[in-house]
């Protein structure tokens, strides 16, 4: 019984080690996998976020008498917080309408143009963007390049 039993101790003997050995190597080729392949995968770019700097709607009028009664509010900024509301977190464009209702009408009576300037997440160079008078209604689209 004894040549049964140190029979049956050898195998298991040599099956754990074949089993330890084959989790070893299989570890090993993952780490080798994962250092060859992770150098060689392009790194996914970070989002290319447009960050509105600075909009005007209307400056062109900053001269424009209004109506009795009315007041000529155009100033440099005025669209700003708007626009920046318009295209925040936009990727790589940002498309919209030019609005009097969400820009406000700083000169009433006087048709408005808008100037945009913007940065890209990417690069530093600033971008802008000028639509002739009458903007409102117009639609605007502005963009950071893709590379």
């Amino acid at each position: 019984m004894r040549s049964g039993s140190s029979t049956l101790l050898k195998i298991t003997g040599l099956l754990g080690v074949t089993l330890v050995s084959f989790w070893i190597a299989l570890r090993i080729f993952d780490y080798w996998d994962r250092s060859t392949t992770d150098s060689a995968r392009p790194v996914p770019s970070a989002p290319n976020i447009i960050h509105i700097t600075e909009a005007t709607y209307g400056l062109n009028c900053r001269g424009f008498t209004v109506a009795p009664g009315q007041v000529n509010r155009v100033k440099e900024g005025n669209a700003t917080a708007p626009i920046a509301r318009l295209c925040e977190s936009a990727i790589e464009d940002c498309s919209f309408i030019a609005d009097v209702r969400e820009l406000g009408d700083p000169a009433p009576g006087c048709p408005k143009d808008l100037s945009i300037a913007w940065r890209c997440s990417r690069d530093d160079e600033p971008h802008r963007l000028h639509v002739a008078e009458e903007a409102h209604s117009k639609r605007v689209k502005i963009m950071c390049s893709t590379w």
